[in-house]
């Protein structure tokens, strides 16, 4: 196998890792889900012919997510709006999803030790709380990919900071037609407090060592063991799916 296969799969591998809760930040991820994002797997409806192995390409958790609708043909992805893994698989999340729309796709921000990921998680879920809608999702995420990019692309000293500030993140929300007084409100309440706290419990339970993770019906963790692409990934998810629908 030659050098430039070889670096290839590398970062193949890299981007399909995961973030933990003191995760570093990976330079190379954006650019490598860029260029394989356009092979996921795009017919929704097709029977899938890749061949899983409980244990292996996927493992039945101690105890399924308690998120009310997803028992069946459903897609959890638990990630961190600030994980440049999270960041990588981003447009083929959205490729499949697409590609999918018969399959319940719910994202739940992942709350760990790292006080980061709690400030992001209340961003994110005050979103969802003040009526955003996917498409504002979408817009949240591009946010702070847009900010990472920034933040790797420049110079270890003059680099910018790698989420974005919290000023315009409410400039976001306001722009979207979106109640920016009721999101701040939001934030600091204990509809919010009890949220983040129940998400905190299903990361713990679950058992999950870093983001993103994707959940099959509730209960069966993707491992992501051997594979070298979105392509793979994805057809792995729809395997399970195929495999453990009622």
């Amino acid at each position: 196998m030659n050098k430039a296969k070889l670096l290839s799969i590398g970062l193949i591998t890299m981007a399909l890792t995961a973030c933990g809760g003191e995760s570093k930040l990976e330079a190379k991820d954006q650019e490598v889900a860029n260029a394989k994002v356009e092979k996921v797997v795009e017919k929704a409806e097709s029977s899938s012919s890749t061949e899983v192995l409980l244990g292996i390409d996927y493992k039945k958790l101690d105890n399924p997510v308690n998120i009310e609708g997803i028992e069946n043909n459903s897609l959890l992805e638990v990630f961190w709006l600030g994980c440049p893994h999270c960041q990588s698989f981003e447009p083929a999340v959205r490729t499949w999803k697409k590609a999918n729309p018969n399959v319940n796709f719910v994202k739940m921000h992942a709350i760990t030790q790292n006080p980061r990921w709690m400030i992001d998680s209340t961003i994110y879920n005050a979103l969802i709380m003040v009526g955003g809608t996917d498409e504002h999702v979408n817009g949240l995420f591009d946010m702070y990919i847009k900010q990472m990019n920034e933040y790797q692309a420049a110079p270890n000293d003059s680099k910018p900071k790698a989420y974005p500030a919290i000023a315009d993140i409410f400039t976001f929300v306001e722009e979207q037609g979106l109640d920016v007084q009721k999101y701040k409100e939001l934030m600091s309440s204990e509809e919010m407090k009890e949220l983040n706290q129940k998400n905190a419990q299903i990361f713990n339970d679950a058992k999950l060592s870093g983001v993103p993770a994707f959940i099959v019906n509730g209960q069966y963790l993707i491992t992501g063991k051997d594979v070298r692409s979105y392509e793979e990934y994805f057809e792995k998810v729809n395997a399970v799916l195929e495999k453990t629908n009622k």
